[in-house]
Formats: C-alpha cells, structure tokens, sequence
C-alpha cells in the first residue's frame, strides 16, 4: 500500500534531493532547500532543526554502525546522534564543503564524495584521495562497496574508478556505459 503525505501531514518542503530509512524504520528525507524531514513508522511527520544544513541542498544520508546519522550537504558533512551534532567542514579536514554521496565500509571507515575528490574519515583521521593519488577527475558523486570490499567511486565525467587495498583503478574502456557521468551506483 502506498501511503500519500504532503505538507497537510506536516512536511516542510515540497522538492526532496535523497530518502534514507534508518535501522528504527524511520525515513529521512533530504530537501533541496529546507533540511530535514522525518517520517515515523506510523507515517507521523516532523521537521528535524538543525541549523548546520538549514536552507541547504541535502544531498547523502547514511546510518553507521554505531547509529550516527552522516548527513551531506553543501556546507559539510554532520554528523547526528541523539547527544551531539558535529559539523565537519574543510577547516576539519574536509577537502570541500560540497559533499555528494556518503558511504560507510567493511571496516566502519565514512567515505565521502566531493567535487575535490574522496575523503575517508578513518579513526577520528580524515584522508583524501584526489588526481594525484589516481582518480580521474575530483568530482565523485557517488560510491558503493562491494562484498569483496571493492569500493566504487562513480565521476561526474570521468566514469567509474575501483578503489581495492589502498589502489585506484580507473575503468575508462567500458563500452556498456553510454557516457562518463556516473550518479549513482
């Protein structure tokens, strides 16, 4: 059964960039302007205010394994729990403000995507990886692990590069794909 919810049932904005549902089966949904809005279980509405991401694009929202939600915008990446927020931005390490896909792997380790390369936030350290380390272009815009522990790094140009045991593969001859900007893996 479907389930029609709109502003009448209390949703705040009325366009949404990402939906993720959490391990509590509520659903976030990420707007384009206007920050968060969650749906209960019992489809119940309210509106999430936090100041960090208010007004912006919301555009990843991940669960790790020790419940923290990783929220991604362009101003950051927050990280939410029910006893603290904590805004990570470039003055924290980030290589940009600009996020656009989150990831958490095998290892528990958050990988971020943005349009200055990958970050992985490992043991309280943040580590980038850019050109110089072998992506083909900076602008990652999506990612996705494997059950061999491959991560995927899709480009907004450049295709899709393979990230295994601390090496970047970049898959440019993949005659399938019909072009090189990949949204979403």
């Amino acid at each position: 059964n479907f389930v029609n919810i709109n502003s009448d049932d209390g949703l705040v904005a009325s366009s949404y960039y990402t939906l993720f549902t959490d391990k509590k089966k509520r659903t976030w949904l990420g707007s384009i302007s206007r920050g968060i809005d969650i749906v209960e279980s019992d489809f119940s509405v309210h509106h999430e205010s936090l100041p960090e991401i208010e007004g912006e694009l919301v555009s990843a929202i991940i669960e790790d394994r020790h419940n923290n939600i990783w929220i991604a915008g362009k101003r950051g990446l927050l990280k939410y729990n029910a006893r603290s927020e904590t805004l990570f931005t470039e003055a924290q390490g980030l290589s940009t403000n600009s996020i656009s896909a989150l990831c958490e792997d095998y290892e528990g380790n958050i990988w971020v995507g943005t349009s200055s390369g990958i970050c992985m936030f490992k043991n309280e350290a943040i580590v980038i990886y850019t050109e110089k380390e072998g992506l083909l272009l900076n602008n990652v815009s999506s990612i996705c692990q494997d059950d061999d522990s491959a991560t995927y790094l899709g480009t907004s140009g450049a295709g899709f590069a393979i990230l295994k045991n601390n090496r970047i593969i970049p898959q440019q001859q993949i005659k399938e794909l019909a072009g090189n900007v990949i949204i979403a893996i």
